[in-house]
């Protein structure tokens, strides 16, 4: 039920800024119902409320009921064609799409038409009048707080999520406060959410909720999906916080950055990868931990847990991008180089926080065990990764001097006898191995002996997990200058 106190901190955060004192109720007739559910589409999907029942969705994106007759019964056509003449002798509201639909496995056809203004409202109207009863029966489901049990929890657990087994009694402020969190949740690839108990977070979150209904509301762009607000949000919240930021976006300034996904029916607004979302926080909260509980809310809900989001791990990888790749490469390389850092958010939470162990490249163990051919920056990316991992400056120098003598070393025969014991047995052994074949390299170079066995002690000396990353670098950097 962390719904409830994100959605109490936001409205509070949000009645300082805006030199408010609106109540729960209020925001949620006020702003809340009129962004998200008073148009022909929906910024949410509230599953099992009255806000979705009965709704059936258009062929152009829009939500619908079923016509109803003067009786009030559903009106029903033996045929396409008199459904459709019904249309065309009918007087509509100009503001009113009507859609002629057939049943499934029946040759009956029924109409879809666009709710009324009048219609929306009674849908609130409805949704205040179930609540009030359910308050007052201290029976309250996740039909009318989000992210509160289901109805018969023993029979539906797998339908409930961020619950508590401590008796809670809700008032009618704690219910509204579920749906303005809810809303606030911020996707990311792989089916997760995220929300932040963070002012600054939430009033931004906000702000893109106007602008999602700004672009569903544009006539022009007619196929963008709605229901999509956890997406919107990471995307949005990405983008907010990026160094790339244009006070003038636009519609097209988001489709050039891969925000949405087209197809011949419609455009979806695409999750954003994690890590994307991490590192464009940390330009904002770069000094920051903030505590995230990561869930996921579907036909079958998960729980992750409260993660710390450690920010300064970002920021830190991308120093070590800039300094030894330069300010403008690190800027022009950032929208590749953010996708690349990041395991599947499931696998990055294994963790228990979100870090520098959590952006470990996906591909980085393949493409190093399995010599993959890998271009120039995800070259630079992993060797950023395991310099952080390793966090000795001074490793860097080393994996290049031994990368330099390796070559030294192969190139001196014409053999492939040197070759083999670099590739073959060198750079795939362990520390104890390593250190056996690196002594048949001081004997065959015996005019760089003392740096060699200066190189010898600084190897004996590293532990198991540093030696782990400084072989991983040195197989990348001896590849490097292969080429």
């Amino acid at each position: 039920m962390i719904t409830v106190n994100i959605g109490r901190t936001f409205l509070r955060a949000y009645n300082q800024k805006y030199e408010k004192e609106l109540t729960a109720k209020e925001f949620f007739d006020q702003e809340y119902f009129e962004l998200f559910f008073n148009h022909p589409k929906y910024l949410q999907w509230a599953g099992n409320s009255e806000f979705v029942q009965g709704i059936r969705t258009m062929q152009n994106g829009k939500l619908g009921i079923q016509y109803r007759g003067v009786d009030n019964n559903i009106m029903k056509f033996e045929s396409k064609e008199k459904a459709d003449e019904f249309v065309r002798h009918t007087v509509w509201d100009n503001m009113i799409d009507v859609e002629i639909k057939k049943e499934k496995k029946k040759s009956v056809y029924f109409l879809v038409k666009t709710l009324s203004i009048d219609e929306r409202k009674n849908l609130l109207n409805k949704f205040s009048i179930k609540v009030d009863k359910c308050l007052d029966q201290n029976n309250i489901d996740s039909s009318m707080a989000i992210g509160f049990p289901a109805s018969e929890v023993d029979d539906f657990g797998q339908y409930s999520g961020l619950v508590t087994d401590i008796p809670i009694n809700p008032n009618l402020d704690e219910i509204l406060y579920s749906w303005i969190g809810s809303s606030l949740s911020i996707g990311v690839s792989g089916g997760f959410s995220i929300l932040f108990n963070q002012p600054e977070i939430l009033l931004q979150t906000y702000e893109g909720w106007k602008v999602y209904r700004e672009f569903l509301n544009n006539p022009s762009l007619n196929r963008l999906a709605g229901n999509k607000i956890t997406s919107w949000n990471g995307q949005w919240l990405s983008y907010s916080f990026s160094k790339n930021r244009r006070p003038d976006f636009d519609y097209a300034t988001f489709d050039q950055l891969g925000f949405f996904k087209n197809s011949n029916t419609e455009t979806v607004i695409e999750t954003v990868k994690w890590s994307k979302l991490f590192f464009n926080l940390s330009n904002q909260f770069s000094q920051n931990t903030f505590i995230g509980y990561v869930f996921s809310l579907g036909e079958k809900n998960k729980t992750l847990g409260f993660y710390p989001f450690k920010f300064e791990q970002a920021q830190k990888l991308i120093k070590l991008y800039v300094k030894l790749f330069g300010v403008n490469t690190a800027i022009n390389e950032a929208p590749i180089y953010e996708e690349i850092f990041g395991l599947k958010f499931y696998k990055a939470c294994q963790f228990g926080a979100i870090g520098i162990q959590a952006l470990r490249p996906e591909q980085l163990v393949q493409d190093i065990q399995n010599e993959n051919k890998i271009n120039l920056i995800k070259f630079r990316t992993y060797k950023i990764w395991l310099l952080a991992m390793i966090n000795k400056e001074e490793t860097l120098r080393l994996t290049n001097e031994i990368s330099e003598i390796l070559h030294l070393y192969k190139d001196g025969s014409k053999g492939t006898d040197r070759k083999a014991l670099v590739e073959k047995k060198l750079l795939q052994s362990g520390k104890r191995n390593f250190l056996i074949h690196w002594e048949e390299i001081v004997i065959a170079l015996p005019e760089k002996k003392i740096m060699l066995k200066e190189i010898s002690d600084k190897v004996f000396y590293m532990e198991t997990e540093e030696f782990g990353y400084f072989i991983a670098l040195l197989k990348l950097d001896y590849r490097y200058q292969e080429k």
